[in-house]
């Protein structure tokens, strides 16, 4: 019984040393639609909560196959008249046959707040295939970086970010979203639901937050030049 549930146990959160990549590693999505410059456009940020080097990873992955689905939201509250283009987070990848691990790609979704610090009605969701990934062995983490599809939110308004990787445990392993050492939502720490661990959606975790980072839309002639009309156009 102790075995299994320290087996759980790092399903649940990073593994303490996860399988490691050669130092400076960069890759793209395995779907052929990233690369080394997919991301280098020039970005003014909005907000960021940078990663906990001592804290461990939640997971938040979607396997086809296998019901190691999970999820890990975190709340922000978005500045007035700006549009979301851009996001860097961070994460780890742990229990994998072999080094290093692949996403296939990544689900970010966006949700409004229900008022009670909680996640309430889907904004948006949207498949990130195009990406840039680089580990960083001092942190043994990896940083990912990938433009998304402009989004418009109410200045002063909170909001919820989902961040989940899309890959077969069987074949890669886990994916998990990297703590970080602020938090300024105001809601507590991040939220994770994971059913196979009997984890609802959505329970708070001990961890401050998780790291990620939200950047303002910029499509090489500047936001302030662009409508929220325009922005809404492009979906």
């Amino acid at each position: 019984m102790t075995r299994i549930l320290a087996f759980l146990a790092i399903l649940w959160l990073g593994s303490s040393s996860p399988l490691a990549a050669p130092p400076g590693i960069e890759h793209a999505s395995p779907l052929g639609e990233g690369g080394p410059s997919a991301t280098t456009i020039p970005r003014q940020e909005l907000y960021c909560q940078l990663p906990d080097p001592g804290g461990t990873a939640y997971s938040s992955q979607i396997d086809l196959v296998y019901p190691f689905d999970s999820g890990v939201v975190d709340d922000y509250v978005a500045e007035p008249g700006v549009i979301i283009g851009g996001i860097q987070w961070w994460g780890q990848y742990w229990n994998g046959p072999g080094a290093p691990s692949t996403v296939d790609y990544y689900v970010v979704t966006f949700y409004q707040d229900n008022g009670n610090c909680y996640p309430g009605r889907m904004v948006s969701t949207q498949n990130v295939t195009y990406f840039t990934e680089t580990y960083e062995p001092a942190n043994d983490w990896y940083h990912v970086s990938a433009n998304i599809s402009p989004g418009a939110q109410i200045g002063g308004q909170r909001y919820w970010i989902e961040i989940q990787a899309c890959m077969l445990f069987e074949e890669e392993g886990q994916w998990g979203w990297q703590a970080s050492i602020e938090e300024s939502g105001d809601c507590g720490g991040p939220l994770q639901g994971f059913p196979l661990l009997g984890i609802p959606y959505w329970t708070e975790q001990q961890a401050i937050g998780v790291a990620f980072c939200l950047e303002l839309w910029w499509d090489g002639v500047g936001v302030e030049e662009s409508s929220v009309s325009a922005v809404k156009s492009l979906y």
